[in-house]
């Protein structure tokens, strides 16, 4: 009986999965499986270009998940799958194996009459691992609850994943179910630095991404497209849920270059985001509030002892950040009556990344929550959210303005109560 090793990408690739793949099916024949390697043809031999010698035991089979001329631009993974169900010989086929979650749900979907198991293999995993453990099994669960996160986002934006085109630079489009987050769940701290390093990225991202899934228990890593969870928080996997439609419906997953873009421009770019994963993560949970959940308006006005005891901060550095963010609520709703943008302003927006991350990561909460109290007011509609949604901030300036005109357009629902204002403790001077 043959491993039939499905894999819906063309091979070979220029990203790690496709040398992990091949890396895969060779270790796999090296303990001896015989394994048919199903993937999209490209140029050349995908051992080869990998410098793998392609054991005697593994059979390639090309099958395309394009349309016919004149739609060849058009591909799908559902193509793929009602393709490959065609070739799939039961006498023949012990197991199919899909290193994608979403390649194995199509399968299941397509070839349901046939009998044999239906594995989800991820990279650097052993035989012993597709042969069953109900333990490690269990992790993949996350990718399901995710993803009906990401569907929850999509109905409240009127998309469909089915017929929605994601169009992305230089490539052909994507229907929107294809390109789904991969989910890694339970990775430990090593193997999740491991599969990082494998996908090139910089000690520093490495640190910020794993310091992101240690401290929030989930990240989203657009340059992979995936979402990691070390340990499952809804509002906050909500969060990432959001943020990958965002990203989807502008096009700009998997973009792996910095923008090049003037700080201010970045800054009001990453406060829009988080302020859309925000209001994504309240669809989720209509009750969350960020007013009760962040340590700078519970321990607000408190005494230095209190402040280093129950926050991660210094007292100096906790009040420069909450100064920073009423000092910036004031000037954002009367800017009109200063002749400068204050200097705290200025040098919190020029500040270094932890720093100016923390103060991203705070105004984007508090416009999410704004937006959706503003929502429920009446204030906006749907298709205001949906356009913010699909909208790219690359002119210089437009985050900055998208902003202040959100800001202006919320105040109502604001002075109608509906936002919770952070309230003062006890003692102290008020920061402006």
């Amino acid at each position: 009986m043959r491993l039939l090793y499905a894999f819906p990408e063309p091979l070979p690739l220029e990203r790690a999965r496709g040398i992990q793949t091949v890396h895969s099916v060779a270790a796999l024949a090296a303990q001896g499986v015989d394994v048919t390697l199903a993937h999209v043809p490209s140029s050349g031999d995908p051992f080869a270009a990998y410098s793998v010698a392609m054991p005697g035991k593994v059979r390639l089979l090309p099958v395309s998940r394009s349309l016919p001329w004149p739609f060849a631009r058009m591909h799908s993974n559902r193509f793929f799958a009602a393709r490959l169900a065609k070739h799939i010989d039961p006498g023949e086929t012990g197991a199919v194996m899909a290193r994608h979650l979403k390649a194995a749900a199509l399968l299941a979907e397509k070839i349901p009459s046939f009998s044999f198991d239906l594995i989800f293999g991820v990279p650097g995993q052993t035989l012993e691992m597709w042969q069953g453990d109900a333990e490690d099994q269990g992790d993949v669960d996350l990718s399901s609850t995710v993803y009906s996160m990401i569907d929850t986002i999509l109905r409240f934006l009127r998309v469909d994943k089915y017929t929605h085109v994601v169009k992305r630079s230089g490539r052909a489009g994507d229907f929107l179910i294809d390109i789904y987050p991969e989910v890694y769940s339970g990775l430990d701290d090593n193997e999740l630095r491991h599969l990082l390093q494998a996908h090139e990225f910089s000690a520093e991202e490495i640190e910020e991404i794993a310091g992101h899934v240690a401290n929030r228990g989930s990240c989203y890593v657009p340059r992979m497209n995936a979402i990691f969870i070390g340990r499952l928080n809804l509002v906050h996997a909500g969060e990432e849920a959001a943020h990958f439609v965002n990203l989807a419906l502008k096009g700009e997953i998997y973009d792996d270059a910095p923008r090049e873009m003037p700080q201010h421009d970045l800054f009001y770019n990453g406060v829009l985001e988080e302020a859309l994963g925000f209001f994504g993560s309240k669809l989720i949970d209509p009750g969350r509030n960020h007013f009760f959940e962040t340590a700078f308006y519970q321990y607000y006005r408190k005494d230095r002892e209190t402040i280093e005891r129950e926050t991660a901060y210094t007292y100096e550095d906790f009040n420069a950040i909450i100064h920073f963010i009423l000092l910036h609520k004031k000037f954002e709703q009367n800017y009109g009556t200063y002749e400068d943008v204050p200097p705290e302003i200025l040098a919190g927006i020029r500040s270094e990344p932890r720093r100016a991350n923390i103060l991203i990561h705070e105004l984007g909460y508090f416009l999410g929550q704004q937006l959706h109290d503003a929502y429920r007011a009446g204030v906006i509609d749907r298709r205001d959210i949906a356009r913010l949604f699909r909208d790219s901030f690359r002119v210089s300036g437009s985050a900055l303005k998208t902003y202040l005109d959100l800001t202006e357009r919320v105040r109502p629902a604001l002075q109608e109560g509906s936002t919770p204002q952070p309230s003062p403790g006890g003692g102290g001077s008020e920061a402006p």
